[in-house]
């Protein structure tokens, strides 16, 4: 689910985003998905899947994760 969210942008930012838009006939959204995927495969592999579960899901994945452990002296 997407939530509406507001960023301050530098005319430059914005005109690059407006422009890549017109051209690619695709959504300033979509610009910035793809920018920030990129950006995340590059800093850390893993940080694509950033906020992709449910807080509920991804705390029952890492409650598993915990308690199936060799070594239990994990500080929470």
């Amino acid at each position: 689910m997407k939530k509406q969210v507001s960023y301050g942008l530098d005319e430059k930012t914005l005109s690059a985003i407006s422009y890549l838009s017109h051209e690619m006939d695709i959504s300033a959204t979509a610009i910035i998905e793809e920018a920030r995927d990129r950006f995340l495969s590059q800093k850390h592999p893993l940080l694509k899947y950033a906020g992709i579960l449910e807080e509920k899901e991804s705390d029952n994945i890492l409650e598993s994760i915990k308690s199936n452990r060799v070594d239990k002296d994990i500080a929470a």
